[in-house]
C-alpha cells in the first residue's frame, strides 16, 4: 500500500495541503514529487512519531490548531502493510486530526 493524506483544518479553509507516504523500501514523504523526508532509512515500516518529524520540518502545519482533519487515501499497490496504516492513523490522531481513510 502506498497512502495520501491531504490535511485540513479551519486555518486552511482556501487550500488543503496533501502529502505521499510512499515505501521505497523505507519511509518517504514525498509532496509534488518531491522526497522530503525520510524519517528512518533503516527500517521499513512506519513507525510512531514519524508524523512529528513531518511536522518538525514543515512550518506551515504548525499553525495547523481548530478542526484539524486529515484523509487518506490508500492505493492498494507498495510496500506498506495494514500495521503501517494503522501506526499512521495512530500518529495523526495523537496529534489531534480526526481521520478518515478511503481506499483507491
Amino acid at each position: 500500500m502506498n497512502f495520501h493524506i491531504t490535511l485540513m483544518s479551519d486555518e486552511i479553509i482556501e487550500q488543503n495541503i496533501s502529502y505521499g507516504v510512499v515505501f521505497l523500501p523505507s519511509v518517504v514523504f514525498v509532496e509534488n514529487n518531491v522526497k522530503i523526508l525520510i524519517p528512518n532509512s533503516s527500517t521499513p515500516k512506519y513507525e510512531l512519531g514519524f508524523f512529528d518529524k513531518l511536522l518538525a520540518i514543515k512550518s506551515n502545519l504548525s499553525n495547523l490548531e481548530t478542526n484539524k482533519k486529515a484523509h487518506i487515501l490508500i492505493e492498494d499497490i507498495g510496500h506498506g502493510t495494514k500495521a503501517d496504516l494503522d501506526n499512521l492513523v495512530l500518529d495523526l490522531e495523537q496529534n489531534n486530526f480526526k481521520v478518515y481513510s478511503t481506499y483507491i
